[in-house]
């Protein structure tokens, strides 16, 4: 329970938190499994990129023209040219993953560590 300052009633005040700590060492990051690229962060950044220089393009064509309207032929071309780069960029990601992060986690699997001078070898 809590004292309110404005008024002399008892509060309830409820609330969770949590915080994830997360320390690693130099050698564990270079033997760590290669990661797949994430089709949530692409998705994540380009939304933002998208709706952030969309609102500008729309804010500009709108105060220099006074006009109302959504639709402009530059928001139009922005919208086309970013949708062509989304799908660009996820080919790439799909292709990233597929083939040059299955040869990247095939080399770490053949990959070992010296126990006693502590180089990372790879075994043919």
């Amino acid at each position: 329970m809590l004292l309110s300052p404005e008024s002399q009633d008892f509060d309830f005040v409820v609330g969770k938190a949590t915080t994830r700590g997360f320390h690693q060492s130099v050698l564990s990051k270079r033997l760590t499994p290669p990661a797949k690229w994430s089709y949530r962060k692409l998705t994540l950044w380009w939304a933002l990129v998208f709706l952030s220089i969309g609102w500008i393009i729309f804010y500009i064509n709108a105060i220099t023209r006074n006009s109302s309207g959504v639709l402009s032929p530059p928001l139009t071309l922005f919208a086309l040219l970013s949708a062509a780069t989304f799908l660009l960029l996820l080919v790439l990601f799909w292709r990233h993953n597929r083939s040059t992060h299955k040869r990247l986690y095939s080399q770490w699997e053949r990959s070992f560590l010296c126990q006693r001078c502590g180089t990372l070898m790879e075994q043919e």
